[in-house]
């Protein structure tokens, strides 16, 4: 098991991560952030009923993130997968009932006073 608590070497880095530690850039991405970015700007169009200030939008979205598989890439090529996996129905309809299950929590309960909308 890793121990997440201990850093071995208390130099950082100018990006902040230990010294020593992994330096290779991150070159992976969870396409499903945009996926899910895209579709709930575009539902949110329709709802005028929920705040859309970037702390609720970002909470729709990790809530609706939190109820799909990841799909990570590290390729143009990988990411192309899921742009036709978006055509798939049952792919629409999960990302669809995430989002609209995301929003209806944060309509009825958000992490702020209701004075912000």
């Amino acid at each position: 098991m890793i121990d997440m608590g201990k850093e071995t070497n208390t130099g950082n880095r100018k990006d902040g991560h230990p010294q020593g530690a992994f330096e290779m850039p991150k070159q992976y991405k969870n396409y499903m952030e945009q996926v899910v970015e895209k579709a709930l700007a575009e539902y949110l169009k329709n709802e005028k009923d929920i705040c859309t200030c970037d702390q609720c939008f970002s909470d729709m979205c990790a809530m609706a993130l939190n109820q799909m598989k990841p799909h990570y890439a590290t390729t143009a090529r990988g990411a192309a997968f899921l742009d036709s996996e978006q055509k798939n129905i049952a792919f629409v309809v999960q990302v669809v009932s995430s989002i609209k299950g995301a929003a209806g929590k944060v309509r009825q309960t958000p992490r702020h006073p209701a004075s912000k909308k």
